[in-house]
């Protein structure tokens, strides 16, 4: 134990003669400690506690879809003819 003492006298005195260090480093680890207990809090809430409500297994996702611009997103050539469902073959060309 009296080792130690004098480990943590000397790393006490080290830090006394350079400030700046000192509060860099404590500055880091206030950081580093705060962004972990975020970080880890979201993913309990979000991922490891079960939903709320009478039956969890019955809840269900509703969305709506924008049909106003074109069904494919912007920079990919349409697959076929307009109204078809079906892909173009390999190799060819949109007209």
């Amino acid at each position: 134990m009296g080792e130690l003492g004098r480990e943590l006298r000397m790393a006490a005195r080290r830090l006394l003669r350079s400030p700046g260090f000192a509060l860099i480093a404590v500055g880091v680890l206030t950081i580093g400690i705060g962004a972990n207990t975020t970080i880890f809090s979201l993913f309990n809430a979000l991922l490891l506690k079960p939903l709320p409500g009478a039956d969890p297994a019955r809840l269900a996702t509703v969305y709506t879809t924008d049909f106003s611009g074109p069904p494919w997103p912007a920079g990919f050539r349409r697959a076929g003819p307009p109204g078809s469902i079906r892909p173009a073959p390999c190799g060819s060309r949109e007209p």
